[in-house]
């Protein structure tokens, strides 16, 4: 029992010693585990499956990202989404003639047609 209570310790100290505001910008892939499930539970920070904001430095290049990523942060964030929309056709009267999912998509990619 003596050892459960010093590993236990010991753990819970090498957690202490996460810190979470540094390396937040590549997370995904420069953190442990550990810190992630540490940084999340005491933060909030690293708490999705992958980095989806414009934070991650593969952001600029999601054609880059592996087939999972795209599908997790297209489905969770609306990032990294393929599409076929032509955010500059019609943007004058987008509110009248684009669909809702268009609008999302633009907003979030092309900054256009934001409410």
């Amino acid at each position: 029992r003596g050892l459960l209570i010093t590993s236990v310790a010991t753990t819970a100290a090498a957690l202490d010693a996460f810190d979470c505001s540094v390396g937040t910008i590549n997370w995904e892939s420069g953190w442990s585990s550990e810190q992630k499930f540490y940084c999340c539970a005491h933060t909030g920070i690293a708490c999705d499956a992958y980095q989806c904001d414009g934070a991650d430095p593969g952001y600029i290049d999601p054609d880059g990202w592996a087939v999972e990523k795209r599908k997790w942060c297209c489905e969770h964030t609306g990032r990294g989404c393929e599409s076929n929309y032509d955010c500059n056709t019609g943007v004058g009267t987008w509110e009248q003639t684009w669909k809702a999912d268009q609008q999302v998509y633009c907003c979030q990619h092309a900054n256009v047609a934001c409410d």
